[in-house]
């Protein structure tokens, strides 16, 4: 998760454009990459997603690869009081 405390200005600046776009009537998903696992463990992705998410203002994460979200990232969300969207890039369940 280095990769977004790395953003030029950092987590305050990603959370006022993640402001910026809210103002405007987007939602902010961030992408996740639950294969990118060698650089620094910081505990459960969920809880350390959900974490970021709420401190940034996200509303949630596309899930790279994933076919399907483990409820896991969802219950993490509830936990720090921000409910967030999970997608998951290849996947789901066709609504009809």
């Amino acid at each position: 998760f280095d990769y977004f405390r790395a953003l030029p200005g950092g987590l305050s600046r990603l959370a006022e454009t993640t402001r910026e776009f809210h103002q405007r009537g987007v939602r902010v998903l961030w992408g996740y990459n639950p294969w990118d696992q060698a650089t620094r463990q910081e505990g459960n992705h969920w809880d350390t997603l959900a974490q970021l998410l709420k401190a940034t203002g996200g509303d949630g994460f596309n899930g790279d690869t994933m076919l399907s979200i483990p409820e896991e990232f969802w219950r993490s969300s509830l936990r720090v009081g921000h409910p967030i969207a999970a997608e998951p890039e290849g996947g789901g369940y066709s609504c009809e």
